[in-house]
């Protein structure tokens, strides 16, 4: 069994680190426009991350529903569940 601790120490070499949770996680009354803004910020922080891998493979295995994780929103992790739940339904 993973020690949790271990489990999250990709974290501490995350480039988001530097930057608050307000940039990654959705705010509320936020509209659409800002939405998409936050989320286009964020995600040009992930691009370069040494961790955006494990931290997207984090999001995915916690079924994260909220935040940019790996340089993925909530729509676009939601996305790739739903085309590899088709993909599997074909084998």
């Amino acid at each position: 069994m993973t020690d949790p601790a271990e489990a999250w120490s990709w974290r501490k070499d995350g480039l988001c680190r530097f930057y608050g949770p307000e940039l990654f996680f959705p705010h509320d009354q936020e509209t659409r426009g800002d939405r998409l803004r936050r989320e286009s910020t964020a995600k040009a922080i992930c691009r370069d991350c040494p961790v955006k891998f494990d931290c997207y493979e984090h999001a995915l295995r916690r079924s994260e529903e909220w935040g940019v994780w790996g340089g993925t929103s909530e729509a676009d992790r939601r996305r790739s569940r739903g085309s590899r739940l088709d993909q599997a339904a074909n084998y």
